[in-house]
């Protein structure tokens, strides 16, 4: 190369085609688990379990025998759920976890204030269904 001007476009051609040739386009990844579907499926599966959990227990008879041992079983459950799922930022993007970590705040709440003996408020506990459906 002679001159400047070729220089330049040796150079230009060579950045361009190492370019074209090291940035392979790679597929492009829908959903907000990028690609985790092992993430996605236990997140599905751990959600459903605990709405389920939460529900039965809602709908428990404050007088039934089961209760005490059903609301111990939601507390651990929360608590589970909440540790793994917390600082996990592709399920905090989901609408279904802020919906869920509500009720469930909204629920180990109202135990921790009021104990295992009085039921939710129909106020709250139509807003915690709400968030549960």
């Amino acid at each position: 190369v002679s001159s400047r001007r070729g220089a330049l476009r040796l150079g230009a051609a060579v950045l361009l085609g190492a370019a074209s040739t090291a940035g392979a386009p790679r597929p492009a990844l829908a959903g907000l688990f990028n690609g985790d579907e092992v993430l996605q499926e236990a997140y599905t599966e751990d959600t459903t379990a605990i709405i389920k959990l939460v529900q039965d227990n809602l709908a428990l008879d404050r007088s039934d025998p089961s209760r005490a041992e059903s609301i111990q079983a939601v507390r651990k459950a929360t608590a589970d759920w909440v540790a793994k799922y917390r600082r996990e930022d592709r399920v905090q993007a989901k609408p279904s976890y802020s919906q869920t970590y509500t009720a469930l705040n909204a629920v180990a709440g109202h135990y921790n204030s009021f104990g295992t003996k009085y039921p939710l408020p129909p106020k709250r506990l139509t807003r915690v269904n709400k968030e549960l459906a």
